[in-house]
């Protein structure tokens, strides 16, 4: 499986991805919230939602703390699929 983070573009995360390092963004008619493209995320933590990905342009794994405040929205899809919006 694979997850599709859309993140809120008015949050401090979203303002940082949305400039660079996202996979896409998604347009809700108003504004455009970057997107990331993760291997798996855990949603233990009462704060933040961890996040890992994978950075081909780079060839390396990124590991992410994301204040729930800024995830407008977590799709779930399978890596044979593809993604299911935005890009």
């Amino acid at each position: 499986m694979q997850y599709l983070v859309v993140l809120n573009a008015d949050s401090v995360a979203g303002r940082i991805y949305a400039r660079e390092m996202n996979d896409g963004s998604f347009d809700d008619g108003k504004v455009k919230h970057p997107l990331l493209v993760c291997t798996e995320i855990s949603m233990d933590n009462h704060h933040y939602m961890c996040a890992n990905r994978i950075l081909n342009k780079i060839k390396s794994h990124q590991s992410l703390y994301i204040p729930y405040d800024s995830v407008a929205l977590v799709i779930q899809y399978s890596k044979d699929e593809p993604i299911p919006i935005g890009l």
